[in-house]
């Protein structure tokens, strides 16, 4: 190049463009120092911002889903202490009715104990109702199961359990009333009405508790709720449930036109004293048959009309000879123009906690007369609609009541029940636990990824940094030199 050419200044752009050069580096270092990063835009590098912009949206989903699992964790952890205490609970309830059933206890201290049972229950279903995540119940049926999200697009199902005491099987009744029955003279009676008797198909259901079967030498067994004259192979009437006095028999006795059928069973072998069972009879106009507990113990063919009679409807014994009298508890006694179904019968029994069956709309409508033996005077209130009232002879109320827990498999069933519960709500949580740890190491490898490929190492950025501000320097000097060299061209205009 010429020096002596001042119109254009090459010396001088050459040394403005490698100024402007080093004040990029010297900026983009500044920046990177600034903001830890070596990369801060898609301009610094394009595909390793497009590797770091995924490890970012990576990083920020497994968050995401663990902080879900961990809310998972906590949710599950609350259904866990609460079903822990429902445990405690039930253990109570079970010694309480063990200790309930010791000969040595007055009626009163047996009512005391039920009282007390009674409450723990109550206790339990509030557990039950109270365990809410976002406002919903988690343990009282009302929802099934939950979902959590432990990945992209994957969920893991939480079946919710239905710790309510009916949710457990554990007996319990809505109402506080049953009839004891120990002497001849015990009995309620309902005087005769047409429709109680002269139907094509009947259904009989009571829940009883036998103190004693009573077997007595010429005795005429226990009668539990009849329509007869009498329950001796001269009877004459409509219907009867009974025990024999010289076997071990329960008999369910239907009386046509046709004859008398009964459906028998081993009274002894079907069951126990000291707890309450559901009795269902019934009668479809072909067959006669005898649920025990829900189930079909026996049947027997029998065809025709059941008889009309003039005789009274009596729940327990009448007997003036003295020599037959039931010894235990009736409640739960309903007469019902139907045959029920299956489904209906394990309805009515509902794993052990009797129903009204004026609570099911397919049988409400067929129902005769329903007593639940509430009440505080010597009146038997029928609670259909049928105002089949009684009168109460000697039979006193007791607060002994289906719903008591004293049956030893219900017990076992309810203990397996909730430990099954627990240990499903444990396993979860351990999963979620794995799942956590996983998410965790997930998201370090890709921090790590990202933090190789995005941020500044301090101490190599602030070398070049303080390379560059040199050369910075240097570079203005050299910028001002260019500059003034073509000055020499004035020498040429010297005298």
């Amino acid at each position: 190049m010429n020096s002596f050419k001042i119109n254009s200044n090459t010396y001088a752009m050459d040394a403005l463009r490698q100024l402007n050069t080093v004040n990029s580096k010297v900026a983009m270092h500044q920046a990177r120092l600034s903001t830890g990063k070596r990369i801060n835009n898609a301009q610094d590098d394009a595909a390793a911002y497009a590797v770091i912009q995924k490890s970012y949206n990576t990083i920020k989903s497994n968050q995401v889903i663990k902080d879900g699992v961990r809310n998972g964790k906590n949710l599950l952890t609350m259904i866990e202490a609460s079903m822990t205490t429902q445990m405690e609970l039930w253990q109570r309830i079970k010694e309480l009715d063990l200790q309930k059933s010791s000969g040595a206890l007055t009626d009163d201290q047996k009512a005391m104990i039920d009282e007390r049972i009674n409450s723990l229950i109550a206790e339990l279903d509030d557990i039950a109702n109270s365990t809410k995540w976002n406002g919903e119940s988690l343990l009282n049926g009302t929802k099934s199961s939950i979902d959590i999200m432990v990945g992209e697009g994957e969920m893991m199902t939480i079946a919710l359990p239905n710790t309510t005491s009916s949710g457990l099987g554990i007996l319990t009744n809505s109402n506080t009333r049953s009839l004891s029955f120990d002497g001849v003279d015990d009995y309620a009676s309902i005087s005769d009405s047409n429709d109680l008797e002269g139907m094509n198909e009947l259904t009989v259901q009571l829940s009883v508790k036998f103190n004693s079967f009573g077997f007595q030498t010429n005795s005429k067994g226990s009668r539990l709720i009849e329509k007869f004259q009498s329950a001796d192979a001269n009877a004459v009437g409509s219907y009867a449930f009974y025990t024999h006095h010289d076997s071990d028999m329960l008999t369910f006795l239907v009386q046509t036109e046709n004859g008398q059928k009964g459906a028998n069973v081993s009274l002894t072998n079907n069951i126990n004293t000291g707890q309450w069972n559901h009795l269902l009879g019934k009668y479809n106009g072909s067959t006669v048959e005898m649920y025990i507990n829900g189930e079909l113990k026996a049947q027997n063919n029998h065809t025709g009309t059941i008889l009309s009679n003039n005789y009274p409807l009596e729940i327990g014994n009448k007997n003036a000879s003295n020599t037959q009298f039931f010894d235990g508890l009736i409640d739960e006694v309903s007469i019902i123009n139907k045959s029920l179904s299956s489904s209906e019968i394990t309805s009515l029994y509902n794993s052990g906690n009797p129903k009204s069956p004026l609570s099911l709309d397919t049988v409400s409508s067929n129902v005769i007369a329903h007593y639940n033996m509430e009440g505080g005077d010597s009146t038997l209130v029928d609670q259909s609609s049928n105002s089949h009232n009684g009168t109460i002879n000697g039979a006193t109320r007791s607060s002994d009541i289906p719903g008591n827990i004293n049956n030893t498999s219900i017990s076992n069933t309810t203990t397996e029940s909730l430990l099954s519960h627990l240990q499903t709500i444990g396993s979860k949580i351990q999963r979620l636990e794995s799942k956590e740890e996983v998410l965790m190491d997930q998201t370090t490898a890709q921090e790590a990824v990202r933090s190789s490929i995005e941020d500044a190492d301090f101490a190599e950025e602030q070398m070049e940094l303080i390379k560059a501000q040199i050369m910075q320097q240097t570079a203005t000097a050299a910028l001002s030199q260019a500059n003034t060299a073509p000055q020499i061209i004035l020498s040429l205009f010297e005298a």
